[in-house]
């Protein structure tokens, strides 16, 4: 799109400096799956700007919804053998500095 700054990639490519400028920051993020090392890595960026996260809960269940009503794709038992430091579901919750 024609004066588009904004990078196109994953789910967290393309963030500005100060994301919230003029608007206020998030009071939650959450967070599924191994994307959660980028958006860590942007929590630290955002700090000189005034948000401040930290990690309020890691939900034990596997990030990739894989119930699905095709029965090709779907699995009939929850998923438990995953890395809980990676493959989780992140919650991190603003700061009140």
């Amino acid at each position: 799109m024609p004066g588009n700054s904004r990078r196109r990639g994953g789910p967290v490519s393309g963030h500005a400096e100060n994301p919230f400028q003029g608007r206020r920051a998030p009071d939650y993020i959450l967070v599924g799956g191994p994307v959660v090392q980028d958006v860590v890595k942007l929590i630290q960026e955002w700090q000189p700007a005034g948000a401040h996260y930290e990690l309020a809960a890691v939900l034990d269940c596997y990030w990739n919804d894989l119930y699905r009503p095709e029965l090709f794709w779907h699995t009939f038992s929850a998923i438990d053998n995953y890395d809980r430091n990676t493959e989780a579901v992140y919650a991190f919750k603003r700061r009140r500095d």
